[in-house]
């Protein structure tokens, strides 16, 4: 009997004990949510820090890159003017290096072809990138017809680099006389070589 009254005791005190466990336990979860919510969303912003911090140093690394390979074109422009004996013509190489040279040309004209495909791998050797457009006719009338060989740039921004490409020009191709025309839309950077369509075809 006495054993029967202990036993009924203890389960009178367990069952407020676990109730009371369940409900501090409920209280614990419950502070611990918002702490979980906030790790979670820490990560998250650690993960696209690191992320972007990759991005960076890989952006950086192009860069460095680019500058190493820039420099070392500078090294070899600087050898050739030596060996060339011509000082003057240091300044108006180095001041194309990191510009964007475009030639066009009509695309049906083979003279033309064959001349800027000859400019392109000259000036390549100074400046890292040159492309060749070739153009309808059309084109050239949108745009304005050429009167003779052109170099078109962006006035004043571009007008000391133009003047550099055509003391260059003046040296490669010399047969040629480029006249500088400054466009009224602006291409940061960028200088058109317009070769005149040759013959003219007839409008």
């Amino acid at each position: 009997m006495d054993r029967e009254k202990t036993a009924r005791l203890l389960l009178r005190i367990q069952i407020p004990l676990i109730a009371l466990s369940a409900v501090v336990l409920g209280a614990i979860i419950f502070a611990l949510v918002p702490l979980i919510e906030r790790y979670d969303e820490t990560s998250r912003q650690v993960a696209e820090k690191q992320l972007a911090l990759a991005k960076l140093n890989e952006e950086i690394a192009g860069r460095e890159k680019k500058l190493a390979e820039t420099e070392s074109k500078l090294g070899k422009i600087d050898a050739l003017v030596e060996e060339r004996g011509d000082p003057g013509l240091k300044a108006a190489v180095r001041n194309l290096v990191g510009a964007k040279i475009g030639i066009y040309y009509l695309k049906e004209d083979a003279a033309s072809a064959i001349r800027a495909e000859r400019l392109k791998k000259d000036l390549s050797s100074f400046a890292p990138i040159v492309q060749l457009y070739p153009r309808a006719y059309k084109f050239f009338l949108d745009v304005a017809l050429p009167e003779g060989d052109e170099l078109r740039y962006e006035d004043p921004a571009e007008l000391s680099l133009a003047r550099n490409l055509q003391s260059r020009l003046a040296k490669l191709d010399p047969s040629a006389k480029y006249v500088l025309r400054p466009v009224v839309t602006p291409t940061p950077n960028f200088v058109s070589i317009f070769l005149k369509p040759n013959p003219v075809p007839v409008k």
